[in-house]
């Protein structure tokens, strides 16, 4: 959201303000664990702690994520950015780099990513292959349906 809204424009303090807890996610700078129920700021299921982890990704880094948080802060003009901002770009450098970018092999809790897994043997590949298949099924019959009801 911040990445979008800065891409068309906005100049508004709170979008400076959602960028700057952006990078206190990353950091963990001012948050409290995801276990310390009790605390007013602290980390919940899905973003579950900093440096990127992920609920959903079995608690580890996301890359996904980090990829949309990086595009937020590319945003932000270098003479814009805070000492935090600038931790918690490094970072994400850090870690977008910790595997080779050509293969893109993050560590997750899911099933092999289909570079990892040599393309078609992984389930979601086959998986998305599948639902690209049938809705463009969908569309062709689904046309044919629209253009039925039609008067002459």
């Amino acid at each position: 959201m911040c990445w979008a809204l800065r891409e068309l424009g906005c100049d508004d303090p709170r979008l400076m303000k959602a960028i700057d807890w952006m990078a206190r996610t990353v950091t963990g700078e001012g948050i409290a664990p995801l276990t310390d129920k009790h605390a007013e700021v602290r980390y919940y299921a899905y973003k579950c702690g900093p440096g990127f982890a992920c609920g959903v990704n079995g608690q580890l880094p996301c890359a996904w994520g980090a990829v949309k948080v990086m595009l937020a802060f590319g945003k932000v003009p270098v003479n814009q950015r805070t000492p935090l901002m600038k931790r918690a770009i490094k970072q994400g450098v850090d870690f977008l780099f910790s595997v080779d970018p050509a293969t893109a092999a993050y560590r997750h809790g899911m099933a092999p990513s289909p570079i990892a897994a040599g393309g078609s043997s992984d389930f979601r590949s086959s998986t998305s292959r599948t639902f690209f298949r049938m809705s463009r099924r969908w569309s062709r019959w689904g046309m044919v349906a629209i253009n039925a009801w039609r008067k002459p």
